[in-house]
């Protein structure tokens, strides 16, 4: 599954490569501003990739952050997450015994 950046669009990205899926980590955060849309996109980078979690959190202070019931198991793209806070960031999270690491794209508009 390709990623092409849509750069002639107004609109906010943040990428992380090589995120380990066997630690529960955290992506880059990226701050919303006055957007109210986001979407995501999870890359296999190594290993096996058939039972991670990614988790989009949000936050309003980039303090406290919580959990929207937006998640995707594996690999794929989810797209037009409403959002009404400031900030976004995908947890990551596995119960495979494998080494695995992801590439992800998180986007706001």
């Amino acid at each position: 599954m390709g990623y092409n950046p849509r750069s002639g669009e107004p609109f906010s990205e943040v990428a992380d490569t090589a995120v380990d899926a066997n630690a529960a980590s955290t992506t880059t955060v990226l701050h919303i501003e006055d957007n109210n849309k986001v979407a995501y996109h999870v890359v296999a980078a190594s290993g096996t990739h058939a039972t991670h979690i990614i988790t989009l959190q949000c936050s309003l202070d980039n303090s406290n952050w919580f959990d929207s019931p937006s998640t995707i198991t594996g690999v794929g793209v989810v797209n037009n997450v409403d959002i009404t806070s400031h900030y976004v960031r995908l947890k990551v999270t596995t119960v495979e015994g494998g080494v695995s690491t992801v590439d992800t794209i998180v986007q706001a508009k």
